[in-house]
Formats: structure tokens, sequence, C-alpha cells
């Protein structure tokens, strides 16, 4: 801990022009800070820490680190290490030198890099990568006080940071460095300012003068100052305390309350998912896969163990296994244990295209299957008919946090809901069909399997009548600066709605579509309207919305040629918002079989966790005018195509002006394809690549091994699914649409908030099933009962057979169609028996019924006796 003041470590600092290394390592550790060593060699880490003590001081550290342990009370104290990496900091002299000759020795005589370990030094650092992080950290610093921002100071410039083509990652950065001065102020993991920089009070090193790379020096350019000074970021640090302790204490609640329903029998999936991983500890699951554990390494952040992946690797640490206990609050659990994190770049082929793993996508990865099929084998579910009503709505265990804080558009999107007092994945929701109205048609993505892509996008917004899709759509476009004029109506039939971006000339001679626009929002507020609508008899909504999500030609045929309007292929951008009331979502969810809702990303439109407290603390801390999100670069970048560019008044093919012709719109472009070179593919990285190939392989497999294509038509619209919402959510937050692998899995949590949403609506459809199933078997059990008053002993003897058949018909437990069993039975009173049998099947639990598309199917729960 540091044992000078901030103004004597601030002359240390400017002190450090032309000192070598080992000096400037001495002076800091005769200050009290804790030293480590930093890699310099080429084609080695640049920020990676050293560990350079012999094996006998490794062993001693270690004991130490047990002695405490144990003395702290930790029943896992042997166990316990000193750690690695920049847990080998100290303020030895005598270590120090021993360490800096051996990296000489080591590396040919090359100086290593000097880093200050905050928490052992005393220090809170921000980190500030680019000019405008700088900038964002100084108006914070000064927010309600009179001195320009840049006037306050920066500790240290870095020289910051280009890629292998010479393109500057980081720039113009630099560090903010405060001596820890406030009594009793609590140590914090990292945590992002408002624009992006990071605070750090422990668990991190800091590079500082004179250290160097290859961009150029660590220079001291401003104080070391006192945080007592900057009560704004004491207070933040305070804030951040607080909410880790809320978030440990809303866990072991919530593991109590799981406990409570196991204990009852009342297991939701997730908590059936939650009690699996509990029994199954990452230890038992990686080592079945030859992962070996790293013993003398932990996680820097929570201490949960660190593993190594099979085969060789330049480190022990290839991943953290989250295991029960862990105490980092911003890891997110499934039961009592979390993810498995991944830090090699060179891991088993099968775990390539993700960073986080829970145990079951793990499981199902290394055992090439999908996760629901490893879910049923397991017996977490029961086979499922179709895949995509287990959706893998059990696996949204991504950090929300994360994903919010790991860009500052989708923070100030956060921000601008919660002032408006609106739900942030809402508004999320609407932008993001916003922006894909305003992208033209000639973006798509690559043909990774089959041709390009669409970009149409379709979202669910689902909330009670009247309860926030108004809201986050109003949100949406009050949030998004810059939006194009986007045409709206609400949807009526599918004719309509090709029409909606052109028309044909009253001439039969002119077989041309002219065009009105290129782009349409379908704005649907209540779902009833949608299935009222495409319930019809010869209804066209719900096929031309299913082709106009993948992109394909629209059109139909008259028998009055000047009203058959055709739309070519990838050449139109058609988006969709629909308000989903709970209760009135069976008809649109249960058009699965046609391919529509899977075509669809559902998202909440409330903010259960986010109090009026809490809104006014953030009022307080960025005030009342919302951020905004400027868009405008899209229409820069990417030019629409004006429908009225052609010169006033062309000419039909019949020599006639617009206006001779009967049509008030004269003027209008030709609505043609787009020519090939025209065409804009988006970058898409090797996760999403992967992903592709995977669900491509899969597929070509079905094809001859099995018959079951619902399931692999409705996989492989997830994964374009998550391509769409990938590229949209790259053109939102800056990254002019290119699917990086940070961008997958950005996407991969949208999808997962979809999959948490629909299995929260279908359980308010089964409970609301099970009580018309209750009324609807009170009433045929009182007619089955007058029957068997009625016709005695012969009644019974039929019900004796028909709970037979049905058992004999059901054995094994499996799913199976209830109409064939309802076949074996003639119509009369056979055939009543038998409803009569299967409904007291049904409601004493024997029998359980659910739903595949209009289809009912059976399975049987338990034997039972007549």
């Amino acid at each position: 801990m540091l044992n000078t003041a901030a103004n004597e470590l601030d002359s240390i600092m400017r002190d450090m022009g032309g000192v070598s290394v080992l000096d400037a390592a001495l002076v800091f550790a005769k200050a009290g800070a804790s030293v480590v060593f930093v890699e310099t060699r080429p084609g080695r880490d640049p920020k990676a820490p050293l560990d350079l003590r012999t094996a006998r001081e490794r062993a001693n550290d270690d004991r130490k680190a047990q002695d405490a342990a144990r003395e702290a009370g930790d029943p896992d104290w042997e166990s316990v290490t000193s750690g690695s990496g920049r847990e080998a900091a100290t303020d030895n002299p005598a270590r120090l030198k021993s360490y800096y000759q051996r990296y000489i020795t080591d590396s040919g005589g090359r100086e290593p890099n000097v880093g200050l370990h905050v928490e052992r030094s005393g220090i809170t650092d921000i980190d500030a990568d680019t000019a405008d992080e700088v900038r964002a950290v100084r108006e914070l610093a000064v927010a309600g006080t009179d001195t320009p921002p840049d006037l306050y100071p920066m500790t240290t410039a870095s020289p910051g940071q280009q890629d292998a083509d010479g393109r500057w990652v980081h720039k113009d950065g630099g560090h903010f460095i405060y001596v820890n001065d406030v009594p009793d102020l609590p140590l914090v993991d990292e945590f992002k300012l408002p624009g992006g920089a990071v605070v750090s009070m422990a668990k991190r090193y800091i590079l500082v003068p004179p250290s160097s790379r290859a961009e150029g020096s660590y220079r001291n350019v401003g104080p070391v100052q006192r945080l007592s000074e900057s009560p704004w970021l004491v207070e933040l640090i305070r804030a951040r305390a607080a909410e880790n302790e809320l978030v440990r204490e809303r866990r072991v609640q919530a593991a109590e309350e799981r406990a409570e329903r196991r204990t009852a029998g009342d297991d939701t999936l997730g908590e059936t998912v939650a009690a699996w991983n509990d029994a199954h500890p990452w230890a038992e699951i990686l080592s079945w896969y030859g992962w070996t554990p790293s013993p003398r390494m932990r996680d820097g952040g929570c201490q949960c163990p660190v593993w190594k992946a099979p085969g060789d690797h330049g480190s022990d640490k290839s991943a953290t296994a989250h295991e029960a206990g862990c105490t980092n609050p911003r890891v997110e659990l499934e039961g009592d244990s979390g993810p498995l994190m991944l830090w090699t770049d060179n891991p088993p082929e099968e775990l390539a295209g993700s960073k986080r793993w829970t145990k079951l996508q793990f499981h199902a990865a290394m055992e090439h299957k999908p996760v629901e099929r490893v879910m049923v084998e397991l017996g977490i579910i029961g086979p499922a008919p179709a895949a995509w009503d287990v959706s893998q709505a059990v696996l949204d265990v991504d950090e929300e946090e994360a994903f919010w804080s790991s860009s500052t558009v989708l923070e100030d999107i956060r921000t601008f809901a919660r002032l408006r007092r609106a739900s942030p994945w809402g508004a999320l929701g609407a932008a993001l069909v916003l922006v894909s109205a305003a992208i033209p048609p000639y973006v798509t993505i690559p043909a990774l399997a089959g041709d390009r892509a669409s970009l149409n996008l379709f979202v669910g917004l689902v909330a009670r009548s009247g309860r926030g899709k108004g809201t986050s759509t109003r949100t949406a476009h009050a949030a998004l600066a810059g939006l194009p004029d986007i045409p709206s109506a609400e949807a009526g039939s599918g004719e309509g709605l090709v029409k909606a971006f052109g028309l044909r000339r009253r001439s039969p001679l002119d077989p041309t579509t002219y065009m009105l626009t290129e782009r349409f929002l379908v704005d649907v507020p209540e779902v009833d309207s949608l299935v009222s609508v495409s319930g019809r008899q010869g209804a066209t909504i719900s096929p031309v919305l299913r082709k106009g999500w993948s992109g394909e030609a629209q059109g139909f045929q008259y028998a009055d040629t000047t009203k058959a309007v055709k739309l070519p292929a990838m050449a139109y951008r058609l988006a969709a918002i629909v308000g989903v009331q709970p209760l009135r979502a069976g008809g649109l969810l249960g058009e699965h079989g046609g391919g529509l809702p899977q075509r669809f990303v559902f998202l909440p439109t409330n903010d259960p966790g986010f109090t009026t407290e809490d809104r006014e603390a953030l009022r307080a801390a960025v005030g009342t005018l919302p951020p905004r999100v400027d868009v405008s670069f899209i229409a820069k970048r990417w030019p629409g195509t004006d429908p009225l560019v052609i010169p006033d008044s062309p000419t039909t093919p019949d020599g006639d002006t617009a206006e001779e012709s009967g049509d008030d719109r004269p003027g209008l472009r030709p609505y043609l394809p787009i020519p090939e070179g025209k065409f804009q593919d988006v970058e898409v990285g090797p996760a999403a690549v992967a992903a592709v190939d995977a669900d491509a392989d899969e597929r070509l497999a079905e094809l001859i091994d099995s018959d079951d294509g619902q399931e692999d038509e409705l996989a492989g619209h997830r994964t374009l699914l998550q391509l769409k919402v990938g590229v949209i959510l790259s053109v939102l937050i800056g990254q002019e649409g290119d699917v990086t692998d940070e961008v997958w899995d950005l996407a991969g949590t949208v999808l997962a908030k979809s999959d948490e949403t629909v299995a929260r609506v279908r359980k308010v459809l089964r409970h609301q099933e099970r009580k018309a199933a209750e009324a609807k078997g009170k009433a045929q059990a009182a007619q089955a009962w007058a029957a068997a008053q009625h016709t005695g002993e012969a009644v019974e003897d039929l019900r004796k057979q028909a709970h037979e058949k049905i058992h004999n018909y059901l054995e094994g437990g499996d799913w199976k169609p209830r109409r064939p069993l309802r076949d074996k039975f003639k119509t009369g009173p056979r055939r009543d028996a038998f409803e009569s049998m299967l409904l007291e099947l049904v409601n004493d639990g024997s029998v359980e019924e659910d739903k595949v598309g209009r289809a009912q199917v059976l399975r049987l729960v338990g034997e039972t006796g007549s």
C-alpha cells in the first residue's frame, strides 16, 4: 500500500524521464506501490503480466496465502494459491531486482514494462482508451461546476494501440490516477462510466511510465490526484458497491426460493435446468472431456477455478469455470453456478463459436447435438414434437448488464428508455426494426448457405393490452436521430401489403410495376388484428410476411392485369412491429408449422428491476435530457432509391403520358431488380460462419437420415435471425454492419432474451389452457357420470377397454399424436368411453396433453389403475 501522499506519487511520476525500468520499479516499490513487470518481447501479448518467481518463491507465497485463508475461516484453504500474473506483483526491492535480471537474461537484453497493481498499491484508476472517452470523463468530473472540461487533468497519456494492418484501435487515451485516501471506501470490481472509460480499484494492474510499446511511450501529462478531491467518483464507487451487495442479496434470496419450490415440486423449466446444473459441477463435466484443473490459478474476479483445455497451450489458463459460491455479481448464474468463460484463442474446435458456455451448451457442443436434444436425453424435458416450442428459452443466462454496457449506444438507449419510463428491451426491439427499415435493400448478408439474405426484420413486443408496445415504439423513434421517412400502416391483406410498395399503370399494355417506396413498416398494435386477418378463408398476409422476411419476390395474379403489382426479390425492405398480448398470442405462436413466429424476435416491454428511486438516481447522474443516438450516417453511407427521380410525365408503352393514362402519380421509377454489382454484402466473422456451417451440415445430414424437416427449418431460421440482428446491431452501435464475433455474441443475447420472453408467454397460455380444460373436464365428467348411470355395467366395461388401449398406445412415455388413438374407437358409446377415460387420465395427471401446431399430442406420465 502506498505510504506516500498523492503529490509525492505525482512527483515520482514526473521524474520518470530517462529512468530505466528497474530504477522506476524500485522507486515505486519504495513508495509502497506493488509492482509487476509486463511482457515486451515481439510476438508475445504486450499486456501480459509476468510471473518471474522461482518454484521456491512461488511455494513460499502459496503457503502464506493458505495460512491467511485458514485464519480467515476458508474451508477450502488447502486449495488456495498466491495466484499468478498480476498477483506476482511485489514491493520487495530484492525480488524486483531478481525478476528484472531473469527477464533480461531470458529476453536477450530486452527490458520489461512496469505496471502497478491497483488494489495493493492503494490507487483507483480510470482507463480511457480514446479521446472521446477522455472527454466524457472530464465532462463527468466537472459537471455542475464552472470548470471547463479540458482543465480536468489526466495523469498519464497512453501510446494507443494499432492492429496488424496499422489501423488505430485505441488512440489519444490515457489514465486518471487517484490515491485512495477515503476512509472505509469499499473496493469494487471494475465498471464503466458513461462514455466507456473503465474505473478499476481491484484485480487489475496499469502500465505507467517509463513503459513503452511499438506505438510509443507512456507519458506523464498531469498530476496524481487524491480520491477525496473527486466526490463524484467516490459517489459512483459507493453506488456500485451498494448495487453489488443488492445483487448478492438477491442471489441468496433466489437460491432460497428455488429450494422451496423444489421441495414443493413446483419447478419451472428454468429451475429444472438450474437443478441439473447444481447436481453436475463443472469439475465433473470438464474432466469427462479431458480438461485438467490448473490448481495454481484462480480467476482474479471471483476466485473460481481455472482449467486447461486438452492439447498443447502456451498457458494453463484456458477457461474459468464459474462454480457455486462465485462472488462476482456480474456473472449471471443458472442455479448456483455460472458459465464457462474461455480465455484461450485455441479452444477445442467444438467451442470455436463463442467465449461463453453454459453447462448444457458446452455438453451439447461437445456431443455435436442441438441443446434441446441433449435436454431430452438428460431427462430435463420430455421429447419435444416441435423444436421451436422449447426454443432454448431456459438458456437465457447471458449477462444482460454486460450486453447493455458493451456499447455506448446501447447504454444510451437503455438510459433514454428509462428516463422516458419505457422498457429498454422494448425500445431496443423497436429501434432494431427502425434501423432495419432505414437500411436500403441492396445491403445484404453474404451467401453463406444458399443465396444472400435480406435484412428484413420482424419484432414482437410483448405486453398486456395498452401496457407498453406503443410507448416502446415512440421511445425508439425519439431516441434515434436522423431516421429517414418510413411509410407504415397496420396489416391488411397480403395483396394490399405488396401494393404499399408499388403500383401499375391503368393501361393493360404496360406490365411495369412503378415504385412508391422501397421500405415499409407494418405496425400492428394488437396481435389479434393480425391473427384475425391471417385466419380468414383465403387470407394471404401470412405467406406474404413469410416471403417478405426472406426478401423473396412478391406478387399476385389477377383477372385484371393492371392490378398485378410485382416486387423483385431482394429489392424491398419490409419491417414489422407487432404488439403481442400474452393471453392472445396463441394464434400467432400456433403458426409455427408455417414458420411465421420463428421469424420474429420477441422482446418484453417491462423493466421490473428498475424502481422510481433508480430513475431519480439516473436523472441525478445524467440529467433529465436523454441522450439521443444519431443514425443519420445510414443514409449517407447507403443512399436509398428515390422513387421520384424519373422525369415528370413519363410515357407509357401505348404513348400516353401518366396523366393521360388516368394515373395521378407521374414521375415514378419502374420497380426493377437490383443489379448484381450494386449489392453490398456485410462482413461476417468466424463465429457466425461456424454457426451457419454447423446448421448447414446438420440440415444436410437430416435430409438423408431424418424426416424431421420441421426441426431443421426452425434451426435454420434461428441462425439467420441471429445474423440479421447482428448486422442491425452492428449498424446501430456504429460498426458498419459487420458481424464480428463480439457482435455475434450480442445478437445471441438478444435472441436469448427473446427465448425467455416466449417461454413466459407460453407459461401464461398453458395456465389459460389448464383453466379451460378444468372447466371442460368438469362438464364432461358430469356427462360421463350420467351416461354411466344410464348404461350401467356396459359403460364401465367400455371404459376399462378404453383405459387398456390408451395405456398400451402410450406405453414408453413418448409423445404420440392423439388422432390415431382416437381412431381406434368407433363413433358412439366406444368413442364416448374413450373421451371420458382420457379426460379422467389427463385430469389426474396420468396423461399429459400438448399441441404441435393444430395437432394434439399425448404422453403417459405414470402408471394408473382403472
